[in-house]
């Protein structure tokens, strides 16, 4: 709140020791306000930077003052017209506790003509494309009466050091990070926009030489608009040839020896503020490979299936490459594949993008055919009631040594009823003949036959071929 004043006279001297004297006595008392105090005497903003200080004590508010955002009991006024259109920093760092300020821009003339900007809290700031010609208003207060230290700053925001092509920013050792603040970043005659890429402004620049061919990831950030990511070789703007272009990544080749020039910008128009642009080596896809069945025999069509994840989000799969281990390979993401013997086979899936990155997983494969079968039934012609008779039969078994569960079921008529069971143990090569005993019964009698059927389960493993795992025998007349 500084103010001109002519050099006091006797008099004028005289007049402020008294008036010194009488606040002295009279706590509380408020100073004269300055002339800033009031709307129509905002204190022009003529050069940036600008800083004013001072003490908001014994200003006031005017009768159709706005209160937008922040409420203020006391306040002076400022104004800011540029020239030029520029990026600007209204800030109230070192300000007291509940000092405020609200920004508007003028669109006629009194204070009924403000439109509201922004708003500044307590030792924040804002930011604030001020358009040239256009007259900005920044009302700075405190929410109480009474003392309250103002600091308020203003000034351009200058552009980022890499704001030129040619100031690119060299990218030394990869993985590579930075932040700028692209808010006052242009765009400089000559740059490059590629319709296919879509349009791109606000941008800065990086260069990167690479001492080996390499698979690379750009990522960018802005703080509230989208980041565009364009890659380039030449050597200066009009020589320019575009590599690849992306929002926010961008998956592109680059050989040994060759100078990449990397444009971050935003899309139409928007400049965010905080940028960040990270370059690395494109991290390879994740593959999750899946089988079925998960105990294969020689008998089974193995299925392969395989989900592929990109974490850049940016590629496609171009090509699938299964090598089955054994000789035999296929491609596609989901195959099928027959083992001709039993054994482990490594079985490997290989994923090719289509911007090059290759990954590769594996999966063990155990191929065991378990098959054991019931060769021969014995059952006899006919029996009477209360009659003890034999069922004999033989497990045959060419593979492993297995135990299998023996079921003996009966029907009657309707379906089979299980009424034995008994668990043998059953060597490769060795047939085994296993007896049921069987008493016939009165309902057999009524019936006049009972049908017997044999049933082998492997005990902890999958029959490959279970369809003479069962047998069934012809009836046996009860008299």
């Amino acid at each position: 709140m500084s103010r001109i004043h002519r050099p006091p006279s006797r008099i004028v001297l005289l007049t402020a020791i008294l008036v010194a004297a009488v606040a002295l006595m009279a706590p509380g008392a408020l100073a004269s306000p300055p002339d800033n105090d009031l709307f129509a005497n905002a204190q022009p903003i003529s050069s940036l930077p600008f800083a004013d200080s001072g003490n908001l004590a014994g200003t006031t508010t005017e009768p159709g003052e706005p209160q937008l955002c922040n409420f203020q009991a006391q306040s002076v006024w400022y104004s800011f017209t540029p020239q030029t259109t520029m990026p600007i920093r209204i800030d109230l760092v070192g300000s007291d506790f509940g000092v405020v300020a609200n920004v508007y821009q003028s669109f006629g003339s009194g204070i009924f003509s403000l439109g509201f900007a922004g708003c500044i809290g307590s030792g924040n700031s804002m930011q604030l494309t001020a358009n040239a010609g256009t007259t900005y208003y920044i009302q700075a207060g405190s929410v109480s009466p009474g003392q309250a230290g103002l600091q308020l700053h203003v000034a351009a925001i200058p552009p980022p050091t890499n704001d030129d092509f040619a100031n690119a920013k060299t990218v030394g050792s990869l993985p590579f990070s930075d932040q700028a603040d692209r808010t006052a970043a242009t765009m400089e005659t000559g740059e490059p926009v590629f319709p296919s890429c879509g349009q791109i402004s606000h941008t800065i620049w990086y260069r990167y030489t690479p001492a080996a061919d390499q698979i690379l990831l750009g990522s960018g950030n802005a703080s509230g608009v989208n980041s565009f990511i364009a890659v380039y070789t030449g050597d200066s703007l009009a020589d320019l040839a575009v590599v690849g272009c992306s929002s926010e990544r961008n998956v592109f080749s680059v050989k040994a020896g060759t100078t990449y020039y990397i444009q971050v910008g935003s899309y139409d128009g928007q400049n965010g503020t905080t940028q960040s642009f990270s370059l690395g080596l494109a991290p390879l896809p994740s593959l999750a490979v899946f089988t079925s069945p998960s105990d294969p025999s020689t008998f089974d069509t193995t299925q392969f299936s395989a989900f592929v994840f990109d974490p850049t989000a940016s590629g496609s799969v171009k090509t699938e490459h299964w090598d089955f281990g054994d000789g035999a390979v296929a491609d596609g993401l989901s195959v099928g594949h027959k083992f001709g013997a039993d054994g482990t086979y490594t079985a490997t899936l290989t994923v090719t993008m289509t911007d090059g990155r290759v990954a590769s997983a594996t999966t063990p494969v155990t191929v065991k055919t378990h098959d054991v079968a019931i060769s021969k039934l014995n059952v006899p012609q006919t029996a009477s009631i209360g009659q003890t008779k034999t069922i004999s039969l033989t497990i045959s078994n060419s593979r492993y040594p297995e135990q299998v569960q023996l079921t003996l079921g009966k029907s009657t008529g309707g379906g089979f009823t299980d009424v034995a069971t008994a668990t043998v143990d059953v060597l490769a090569g060795k047939p085994v003949d296993y007896k049921f005993n069987y008493v016939f019964t009165a309902a057999d009698a009524a019936i006049g036959k009972v049908t017997f059927r044999v049933t082998a389960t492997l005990v902890g493993a999958r029959d490959a071929l279970s369809a003479d795992n069962s047998i069934t025998a012809l009836a046996t007349r009860v008299k």
